[in-house]
């Protein structure tokens, strides 16, 4: 079983609350997680709070993305046109 380093754990976080924040603009993603809006918040841009694997199944689930890309793909530049 491999491990995942520090770099990668941080470059997760990084896409994964880029990308939690970008969909909160076209969805409202405390009602999927069912947390009021400041939990999100915090949890965006708190450095030291982090989405549960909770959290990615429902964000995934309800919207048909693949927990994969909510961590390692920029969703913002997925919608525009090449």
């Amino acid at each position: 079983m491999s491990t995942i380093s520090r770099g990668d754990k941080q470059i997760m976080n990084i896409f994964l609350k880029k990308n939690v924040k970008f969909l909160n603009q076209k969805t409202n993603i405390s009602k999927i997680l069912g947390i009021n809006e400041q939990s999100l918040k915090n949890k965006i841009y708190d450095e030291k709070r982090n989405f549960s694997i909770n959290d990615l199944i429902k964000i995934s689930t309800y919207l048909n993305i693949s927990i994969e890309d909510l961590l390692y793909k920029d969703l913002s530049k997925e919608d525009k046109p090449e």
